[in-house]
């Protein structure tokens, strides 16, 4: 009977134990299948080009008016040209008042893009802006010249 308990006793230690592992565990997510892990709760995640959610890409807030295209954000409204995951990658602009404001990111090679009409152009960046609404806006950037 006791050899019966002490089994029980050790069974139950070494549950608990997994289960503890296991919830400390959930604190950690690797990267690109390497052996590094983050923290979760850290906030200086590294800035990848593709792969963060926040993408280091530079675009100035005084330009965004001449970077606007009419024709993708026509076909963004219509559902035709948007982000795959709606602002899953994002950058912050600096608007001309001062203020940030974040725009959803997708380039030209169809990563977090989705455009079944094909309406991409060579080298360019597409920003978004209220993305899957009738009001969305998408600002083309060139990345080479």
């Amino acid at each position: 009977m006791i050899r019966k308990a002490a089994i029980l006793f050790c069974l139950l230690v070494s549950i608990a134990g997994t289960a503890g592992a296991q919830n400390e565990q959930k604190k950690f997510f690797p990267i690109f299948g390497s052996s590094k892990l983050l923290r979760m709760e850290d906030d200086r995640y590294p800035l990848f080009r593709r792969g963060g959610t926040r993408v280091e890409f530079f675009v100035d807030g005084n330009q965004l008016r001449s970077i606007l295209s009419s024709n993708l954000s026509t076909a963004c409204a219509l559902g035709r040209f948007n982000q795959k995951k709606n602002k899953r990658y994002y950058i912050w602009v600096t608007l001309p008042g001062g203020e940030r404001k974040k725009f959803g990111y997708a380039n030209w090679r169809g990563f977090n893009l989705r455009d079944p009409d094909h309406r991409v152009g060579r080298d360019q960046v597409y920003l978004f802006d209220m993305d899957r609404t009738s009001e969305c806006r998408v600002y083309a950037v060139v990345t080479r010249r």
